[in-house]
């Protein structure tokens, strides 16, 4: 027959966790060897720590009172009681440390986003995001000369796609430059000369033909790209400014984020 653990420590079966351990303390100082020399002492506190070790484990005090566990399953030595105990008192402070720091118990498997903790580094991210998609405006606006040189060859690019119409591009260079205009647009022709302009950070180019008429935009860096970064500016700047709160700053840099992830690829991969 099972050794009756409630009547060892002193307590009702409806006992809660914080009752089982001020019961096991209360006991331990009466029983400890260090304190009661008589040899049936260290018989009575192996007994103690085995049923604390029982009742405080939820696991282990359901199968208990199921009947589940018999007491030659639970038989330890002196020394592996104590390693027990050392052990989960061991693993309580680590999960009340965690529990303290991140505000949640450890053993949440999905935890909610602290979003006030998040809250700074969510601020830097935006910070960033809307600098590299400033960099996409000057981009667009600012230009520098290269200027005017014959074009020396004329190819043209053919990008067959798994799904959806096949795209074309004609590709042309001169001494020093390499621009590409859609196949669906005028372009100019061998021996031409042309004047051209480079954007200020990623190579796209304005090019015109004889010196003659208003710059075009060539189709170096697909226009798709330009629209992500004048979104991912409004919506990394709402997520920097005062006006957002931590949980809005959190969510303007995940978006952000991705549509700068999507730039990275075009600007790697323009056609």
């Amino acid at each position: 027959m099972s050794k009756d653990y409630y009547a060892i420590l002193g307590i009702e079966k409806t006992a809660t966790e914080s009752e089982i351990k001020l019961a096991f303390r209360n006991k331990a100082k009466q029983l400890h060897p260090d304190i009661n020399k008589e040899i049936a002492s260290k018989t009575s506190f192996q007994e103690l720590n085995e049923a604390y070790s029982v009742l405080s484990d939820p696991e282990s005090r359901r199968k208990y009172d199921e009947g589940e566990l018999e007491s030659g399953e639970i038989s330890f030595t002196w020394e592996e009681v104590e390693q027990i105990l050392k052990q989960r008192e061991e693993q309580r402070r680590r999960n009340q440390k965690y529990s303290d720091e991140f505000g949640y118990p450890r053993e949440t498997q999905y935890p909610p986003t602290n979003y006030e903790a998040n809250s700074r580094v969510a601020m830097m991210i935006n910070l960033f995001i809307l600098l590299f998609a400033f960099s996409f405006v000057l981009d667009f606006f600012v230009f520098k000369d290269n200027g005017s040189e014959p074009i020396l060859s004329k190819n043209t690019i053919i990008k067959r796609m798994k799904r959806g119409p096949m795209q074309s591009w004609h590709e042309l260079k001169t001494a020093s430059v390499t621009f590409y205009i859609s196949y669906e647009k005028p372009s100019p022709n061998i021996g031409d000369m042309v004047e051209t302009k480079r954007s200020m950070f990623y190579g796209n180019h304005k090019y015109r033909v004889n010196n003659s008429g208003n710059f075009q935009r060539a189709d170096d860096l697909p226009m798709v790209t330009y629209i992500m970064a004048l979104i991912s500016l409004l919506i990394s700047y709402f997520g920097y400014s005062k006006f957002s709160n931590a949980e809005q700053k959190f969510n303007s840099a995940i978006i952000a984020g991705f549509l700068c992830l999507a730039m990275l690829v075009m600007l790697l991969y323009p056609r």
